[in-house]
């Protein structure tokens, strides 16, 4: 039997046993949470306008024996004369210089405008860039190899030494091309002579960063991979190979070295600079000004294409020739005074500094009377009202008046209307005036009046007919005919036949025709129709109107009393044979 001590033991180691892997399983997630929070992966470091220089320096760049750099160099607030051992050619824009000894150009901030404005910034990227790197607070690693890391393998991070740092030896980034290093030394950064910084993995260049506080030295003949950005001086040993920037806020020296921007060469695009002048303008009202050329106007060191744009008064139109310069300048219209134009010149990235204010000066001229539009040609109808109101028009607003030499209508002097009820077709010619205090204009146009559109065209023959359009009816009198106007006797409107257009008029009593046309009414029954002849002195196709009457008695016609035979003869000629048939039948 096992004494209940025993168990008691094992039972208190294995409960033991257990805190402890628990602790240290909580211990080992400590420190991978350290290492994630740690800042890894970096992002890169920004160093602004600066990456366009292979070398940049606050105090100076110099160098002996036979260097090659490949990108920009510049140095600023220091001007040129802190450039030297390059043999500096000034370019003809005095903008920048090149050298033999550069695949690139050289810049200074005492040279032409605008270089100094962007060597300033370049400076002041240049100073963000390494408290950007300084400011980095969550190193992977510290203090790695006591400050000396000669043979050692660098992994992607940040990683931090409160003291210089020496390569001895060859050391080794090894990562992917997207990986990140960010090394911030306290004080010195020192590369033995003949010894290599290495990449492997696809780690490049442009993505080391060195912060360093103190001065760097690269040895005679090492190769360095990175980019430096110190705050101390940047000293390059004889045959020594940069593949980086080297931006130094005192001076950079070299010494017969290879320099290559992993940016390469970089074309600084300037922006335009107006250099002026641009004359004023005057010109008169309601016109066109194109006398203005603006194309000398601005400059651009990169380029001569450039296009152009403009400020300008509300409701002016004022364009630029991109290809000339010239300025088209249209105020609104009657305007007078003075209006301000500004320019600007754009080489489609950057934009120039405004244009001195032009000042355009429009002088007044004295406006005539005018129509606008133009009067055009009218058209009316007989029997309708007729209106149109002139369109006279004022630029400087003065009141206008009208008159006409026309006795067809008459015209409102005020407002130019002319109102009238045409009595007669044709063509009018107006001849019209409209008038200020000091002169008139004149315009002539035509007013082509139509006829009715009810009125008919008189026909002869046996049946009446009608004209196209025409308000008149032929009435059928046995070969003669008149016309009566039946928009004038309404009740002669009831007395057609549709199909025959014949006349059926009689008298009250059904008897004989009427002499007067205002008592005809509707025939009562087809029997009734009767033709009638008019006297001499009514013509045939004469159109009656109100108040005609047909004088004398109606006749058939071959005369009253032969008709009146002829009817008597067959009369009895019918009753004859109606006799003769009532006896045959009765025998």
């Amino acid at each position: 039997m096992i004494p209940n001590t025993l168990i008691n033991e094992e039972l208190n180691m294995k409960q033991n046993k257990t805190s402890m892997n628990i602790f240290a399983s909580l211990f080992i997630f400590a420190l991978l949470a350290v290492s994630v929070s740690a800042g890894y992966p970096e992002l890169p470091v920004d160093l602004g306008t600066a990456e366009n220089f292979a070398i940049l320096a606050k105090s100076g760049i110099s160098t002996t024996g036979t260097t090659a750099i490949t990108g920009n160099i510049g140095v600023s607030p220091i001007d040129s004369t802190a450039i030297t051992g390059f043999g500096l050619i000034m370019h003809s824009s005095n903008t920048y210089a090149t050298s033999s000894l550069v695949t690139g150009n050289v810049y200074a901030a005492d040279y032409t405008a605008p270089t100094p404005t962007i060597m300033t910034t370049a400076i002041g990227d240049m100073e963000t860039a390494y408290a950007n790197a300084l400011g980095r607070s969550l190193p992977t690693t510290t203090e790695l190899g006591a400050g000396n890391i000669g043979g050692l393998i660098i992994a992607p991070g940040l990683h931090k030494w409160g003291t210089g740092v020496i390569i001895p030896a060859d050391v080794t980034f090894s990562g992917s091309s997207t990986d990140i290093w960010i090394l911030q030394v306290a004080g010195t950064l020192d590369i033995s002579s003949d010894t290599d910084i290495l990449l492997a993995g696809g780690a490049l260049a442009k993505n080391i960063f060195w912060q360093v506080t103190d001065a760097t030295t690269i040895g005679t003949g090492a190769t360095f991979n990175g980019n430096i950005i110190d705050l101390k001086e940047i000293v390059v040993r004889t045959g020594a190979t940069l593949n980086g920037h080297a931006l130094s806020q005192t001076a950079v020296t070299l010494d017969g070295n290879a320099v290559t921007s992993p940016t390469g060469v970089v074309t600084l695009n300037y922006a335009p600079v107006y250099v002026g002048p641009i004359a004023n303008v005057t010109m008169s009202e309601d016109t066109t000004n194109t006398v203005l050329n603006i194309s000398t106007a601005f400059t651009d060191v990169d380029t001569a294409d450039l296009d152009w744009t403009v400020t300008a008064p509300a409701n002016w139109t004022v364009t630029i020739n991109d290809t000339s310069g010239i300025v088209t300048i249209i105020p609104m219209a009657n305007f007078f005074g003075i209006g301000n134009l500004t320019f600007f010149a754009t080489d489609r990235i950057f934009t120039s500094n405004a244009s001195d204010t032009i000042f355009v000066t429009v002088t007044t001229v004295t406006d005539v009377p005018n129509f606008s539009p133009a009067v055009a040609d009218q058209t009316a109808t007989v029997g309708t009202d007729f209106s149109y109101t002139l369109p006279g028009f004022h630029g400087d607003g003065a009141a206008l008046t009208y008159n006409d030499n026309n006795t067809e209508f008459d015209i409102n002097n005020a407002t130019g209307l002319i109102n009238f009820n045409p009595t007669a077709e044709g063509v009018i010619y107006a001849s019209i005036n409209a008038c200020d205090a000091i002169v008139c204009t004149e315009s002539n146009f035509t007013i082509t009046v139509a006829p009715r559109p009810d009125s008919h065209s008189s026909s002869g023959g046996s049946s009446g007919g009608s004209g196209g359009g025409s308000s008149s009816e032929t009435a059928n009198n046995g070969g003669s005919s008149v016309t009566v106007n039946c928009a004038e006797w309404s009740a002669w409107s009831t007395c057609f036949s549709d199909a025959t257009r014949t006349r059926n008029c009689e008298s009250p009593d059904n008897a004989v025709p009427s002499t007067d046309i205002s008592s005809c009414v509707p025939a009562q029954t087809p029997a009734s129709q009767v033709a009638f002849t008019p006297e001499p002195t009514v013509q045939d196709s004469t159109e009656f109107t109100s108040g005609n009457q047909i004088t004398g008695q109606a006749t058939s016609p071959i005369g009253n009393k032969t008709a009146w035979w002829i009817v008597a003869l067959i009369i009895a000629g019918i009753v004859g044979i109606g006799l003769s048939g009532y006896y045959y039948l009765k025998k």
